[in-house]
């Protein structure tokens, strides 16, 4: 089923009742901060800015000047994070160490700064582990703020021991590390629910270095740097890795090539992919990454399976995995793209909440079919999927993406065969082809005996804004595909009811 707010009946699905206003030329790259004091003085001066319709359209921008691209913004003033307000926004401590469910609170901001050795307060001393990609040396005994480490893969492959004496690894770096593949261990067991999820309690974390100790972490502090870089992919994850946060840092430039139609090891580009396979792969559970700049991964690419920022297609399923507060910046390729078992057990639950991605995909003229980008593609036994409070921004007035039939070149969310329980609200989605794309049948894939309906897709309170010209044969917000082996066959629709 897919449900959305402020329903009107139309046949096997409900219709959104969809807000949009004329506030974003084509081609304009702006920060939520200056988006939303743009938006106050435009609604405080011209109060009917804002059509409420009770069917889904786009709202074209007419003949909106072109606007150049802004550049990213260095030291972002920094405010009270404000839940209520969709996309990223820089935060200085975004960590619940006291696991209240309130983040950045008094007991919430005392971890890598040097001295404190029980951060979580727990009556445990945790092992941290300092590492200064500039300034440390690799030895057998690195690890202290006075003498850390001089990298991420000495720090985790030969200091940190793991959790079985209890404390879980806490590695807090700075600098510009160059890194690839880093295989962090996993954590503590143990979880705390707030808003309907569950969160890792203790677990092992990589955390950018407060060096100068004023409770305000990178990459919101200018004065602290913690970045990431490389040019294949930044971490591999495996089945031992449960129970992990990731925190407070920058990865940079991971997938970008020169040449965004060649294939040199395509498969090791990206941000986060998950390795595993054999008759029993096991799962990945209680992974928490937030406070996060991902800029330039996979800038520029193709859109390829195996060019992926966020890559859930191996056979180890993802439990309870949390994306919060991150900025994408210039991302090329797949987002996310899940492939999930044909049978339970299910992976997922996922949530993704307060993200802004700006898309920045390959020309057109240099790559054809694969001048696109999906930000998320899930199929298989995924259930319980949060798509929430972000804007996606496909950024085409930075890139020129292939305008008609298939693949779209710019899409949303596709909700593929047996993949189930989507929540997509309160998101801007900015000049996409397509906002939502219902896939009930793929064949040969989720098609067997297993097989289940797409099914509980939520989209509400959703802005989509289109004014890209160029689109044409099928660019609509909403769109639900048939299909199947018999003639007749419905797969995934039902009444939703009252």
């Amino acid at each position: 089923m897919l449900f959305c707010e402020r329903r009107l009946h139309c046949n096997a699905f409900h219709v959104d009742s969809i807000r949009s206003f004329r506030l974003h030329p084509r081609g304009m790259t702006i920060s939520i901060q200056r988006f939303l004091s743009a938006l106050s003085r435009v609604f405080a001066a011209i109060p009917v800015a804002l059509v409420s319709v009770f069917s889904l359209f786009f709202v074209g921008c007419g003949d909106s000047v072109e606007t150049p691209v802004a550049e990213i913004v260095e030291a972002a003033p920094l405010v009270a994070f404000d839940d209520a307000v969709a996309g990223y926004q820089p935060r200085a401590c975004g960590f619940d160490l006291d696991d209240d469910g309130v983040r950045g609170g008094a007991s919430d901001c005392a971890i890598c700064d040097g001295t404190t050795t029980d951060p979580d307060g727990d009556g445990v001393d945790e092992d941290l582990i300092y590492v200064d990609c500039a300034a440390g040396t690799d030895t057998p005994t690195c690890g202290t703020a006075a003498e850390p480490c001089g990298s991420l893969a000495h720090a985790w492959t030969v200091i940190a021991d793991g959790a079985a004496d209890g404390a879980e690894d806490i590695v807090c770096f700075r600098g510009t590390c160059d890194t690839e593949k880093l295989t962090p261990f996993g954590g503590v067991a143990g979880t705390a629910k707030h808003d309907g999820f569950a969160y890792p309690r203790d677990p092992a974390m990589l955390v950018g270095w407060d060096h100068d100790g004023d409770a305000i972490y990178p990459p919101a502090d200018v004065d602290d740097v913690a970045v990431l870089t490389g040019s294949g992919v930044a971490l591999l994850l495996d089945a031992q890795d449960d129970y992990l946060e990731l925190a407070h840092f920058t990865a940079s430039g991971y997938g970008r090539t020169e040449d965004p139609k060649g294939d040199a090891d395509p498969r090791d580009s990206g941000f986060l992919r998950v390795q595993g396979g054999g008759d029993d792969p096991g799962a990945l559970e209680h992974l928490y990454v937030h406070d996060v700049v991902l800029a330039e991964i996979n800038r520029g690419r193709k859109s390829d399976a195996r060019v992926v920022t966020l890559d859930l297609t191996s056979a180890v399923r993802p439990v309870s995995w949390a994306f919060e507060n991150l900025d994408v910046i210039d991302n090329g390729g797949w987002f996310v793209l899940g492939v999930g078992p044909d049978a339970a057990p299910d992976a997922g639950p996922l949530r993704f909440r307060h993200l802004t991605r700006t898309t920045l995909g390959c020309n057109v003229d240099d790559c054809a079919t694969g001048a696109a980008s999906t930000a998320f593609f899930l199929r298989g036994y995924f259930t319980g999927i949060d798509i929430l409070d972000s804007v996606w921004d496909a950024n085409v007035g930075a890139w020129q993406p292939k305008p008609t039939g298939g693949p779209p070149g710019a899409r949303f969310v596709a909700a593929a065969p047996c993949a189930q329980t989507w929540r997509i609200e309160r998101n801007e989605v900015i000049d996409y082809k397509n906002a939502l794309v219902v896939q009930p049948y793929i064949a040969g894939r989720c098609d067997g005996a297993g097989a289940r309906p797409v099914h509980g897709v939520t989209f509400a309170d959703n802005v989509v804004r289109n004014g890209y010209e160029p689109w044409a044969y099928g660019d609509v917000p909403v769109r639900i595909e048939a299909g199947g082996e018999l003639a007749g066959e419905t797969l995934g629709l039902a009444d939703a009811g009252d």
